[in-house]
């Protein structure tokens, strides 16, 4: 497996922590390993879907977020993420944090890569005193409860497939229950790794919020795409792009994304 293919989908679920796919990715990370990221991402939409409505309503947010996984042993990762999110002059904070424990159940290995079978179990909460009821807030101030399960090939050649689904179940303000699920396959070799991705996330609670891109009972199809680009065994640049298709109770963004990532093997120094 190319050696940099591990920090690639780091990179892709990354991301996409602040949607629902959340920065879990199927690669264990060894004992005393890390990786450590900075991306910035700029999110825009001119139509919100009031049910499955359309209305011209604009809102936007830029961020700049961290993102730090590291080994506690070869079956257990710790992950964490800290997103500062600004969509005015008013609103502008860290918002809301991620910590993990991402844990692998099962790996069998095959003639040309492996399968591996991941649970991750974690919680994403506010990271400051933000106000959530601004005219456009930088979130809602949510405490969530979040399991994962992922399935994912890796193939030596530079192959990737994974799938991840499970829930998130949000105890505060008021309780709500998401489903995502998430599909996402690529290609890397020593001197690139591209790959493409369709997010689903729904909720089953009724409601309308206008006032963040996806608020009160929403459901949407997600696809997107990242491109990383290895500078050095230890440093390398990334690219992403993520678009909304459709859905209920959500605005139809579009979201850049640009990052450096950090890695740290003792095996390589």
């Amino acid at each position: 497996m190319p050696r940099f293919l591990p920090i690639a989908i780091f990179l892709v679920c990354l991301l996409d922590a602040l949607s629902a796919q959340g920065p879990i990715d199927g690669y264990m990370k060894g004992k005393g390993n890390f990786d450590l990221a900075l991306t910035y991402s700029r999110e825009q939409y001119d139509t919100y879907l009031f049910g499955r409505e359309k209305q011209a309503v604009s809102n936007s947010a830029q961020s700049v977020s961290l993102f730090y996984t590291l080994g506690l042993n070869e079956q257990m990762d710790l992950v964490f993420t800290l997103p500062y999110i600004r969509t005015d002059a008013d609103n502008k904070n860290l918002q809301d944090a991620v910590l993990a424990l991402k844990y692998r159940n099962k790996k069998l290995e095959t003639k040309n890569g492996h399968w591996s079978v991941i649970t991750a179990i974690g919680a994403s909460f506010p990271a400051s005193g933000y106000s959530a009821a601004t005219a456009n807030p930088i979130g809602q101030r949510a405490t969530v409860f979040q399991v994962r399960l992922l399935s994912q090939y890796l193939d030596y050649g530079g192959f990737f497939l994974m799938a991840q689904s499970g829930f998130d179940f949000r105890m505060i303000p008021q309780q709500q229950l998401g489903l995502p699920l998430i599909l996402r396959m690529g290609y890397g070799n020593k001197y690139f790794y591209i790959d493409g991705w369709v997010d689903h996330f729904r909720t089953f609670d009724p409601g309308v919020d206008a006032s963040i891109s996806a608020g009160e009972g929403s459901v949407w199809w997600k696809i997107g795409s990242t491109l990383y680009v290895p500078v050095t065994p230890f440093l390398g640049g990334v690219l992403g792009y993520a678009k909304i298709l459709g859905g209920e109770n959500i605005g139809l963004s579009s979201r850049f994304n640009i990052g450096l990532v950090w890695k740290y093997d003792r095996g390589e120094r």
